[in-house]
């Protein structure tokens, strides 16, 4: 896969590898095995760095990989770290990723924060953070360096709570809400009359969960009991997004003509299954083999199944490309 997608799918705490396809040359040659490395190996996704405007200039996303550690008797002098653009021609694989109920330790909160540790659960990283003893990701000690220099102070470092991916992270607002975040989903349980509660919904907010308030907050998901039907909530809106990622749908651009308007974007969920976003009504067409495979009781003539009122005839022709 591409670095743009390990940026924008894979978690921190992932083992990777990457390469440009050639064949590894000889031992002998030394020189030729070298530059061969250089381009062709693997460590453990730490970073990913959002795009940056520096005047005029434009840089572009990044991912960072901890390759390994130099040093002797316990001492690293020396942390291999190597930093891809997202336009990197190389070609990544993941090769594990992060165990269910791990948790990520960050040296800072916000979107550029880096991985010092990955604890095996809940209990051991806020160890690890009460303790202060960490250092960058890679060391060896019980919490990351057996120097004890700590990279941040332990009152800066933000723990994520990982369930595969998307992770899901929970905290309170800045006035006091309890707080999710599934991948650049915002989530929050805002009060209502009678001691209810409901569910409030937002996007992208490019702020550390402890800032957040009311007013970052636009969508409606429903009534709320409690916390505990709230984190319920948060829980299956990332098991859903699981199953999305499972289904290897693709977004596309496209500016077709549709029976609802020019199509503004593509969801393709099948080749000849695509999903039509428009200013109005969108829908799904589907090519004329697929929509052969549909029911004639309910085939709708020419392909075209609007978004509200037909959805679920594509949903049950084709149940192995929608979510549980």
């Amino acid at each position: 896969m591409s670095a743009q997608l390990i940026y924008d799918l894979v978690p921190l705490g992932s083992t990777l590898t990457y390469s440009d396809g050639s064949p590894r040359p000889p031992e002998r040659h030394r020189k030729k095995l070298a530059a061969w490395e250089n381009r062709n190996s693997g460590g453990r996704l730490i970073r990913k760095q959002a795009e940056a405007r520096v005047g005029n200039t434009t840089i572009p996303a990044s991912i960072t990989l901890h390759e390994g550690d130099y040093g002797s008797q316990g001492t690293i002098v020396l942390r291999v770290h190597r930093t891809f653009s997202v336009d990197s021609d190389l070609k990544f694989t993941v090769k594990e990723r992060p165990a269910i109920g791990s948790v990520l330790v960050l040296d800072r909160a916000g979107d550029d924060a880096e991985l010092v540790h990955l604890a095996a659960d809940r209990t051991a990283a806020a160890e690890c953070r009460a303790a202060g003893n960490y250092g960058r990701y890679g060391s060896r000690g019980q919490c990351g360096g057996e120097d004890g220099r700590m990279s941040a102070p332990a009152s800066e470092t933000n723990v994520v709570e990982t369930s595969g991916f998307p992770g899901v992270s929970f905290g309170k607002s800045a006035d006091g809400l309890p707080v999710a975040l599934v991948d650049e989903h915002a989530f929050a349980m805002a009060p209502a009359r009678n001691g209810r509660h409901f569910l409030v919904t937002g996007w992208r907010i490019r702020r550390p969960m402890a800032d957040w308030t009311r007013s970052d907050f636009y969508g409606h998901g429903g009534d709320l009991a409690d916390e505990k039907a709230f984190r319920a909530k948060v829980l299956e809106n990332a098991e859903h997004q699981r199953e999305k990622i499972a289904l290897g749908r693709r977004e596309e651009r496209s500016t077709a003509n549709t029976p609802w308007g020019p199509s503004q974007g593509t969801t393709v969920y099948a080749d000849g299954v695509v999903f039509h976003s428009t200013a109005g009504h969108g829908g799904f067409l589907l090519s004329p083999d697929r929509n052969r495979k549909v029911h004639p009781s309910i085939r709708v003539t020419g392909g075209a199944y609007e978004e509200d009122e037909a959805w679920a005839i594509v949903a049950f022709s084709f149940p192995h490309l929608f979510t549980a």
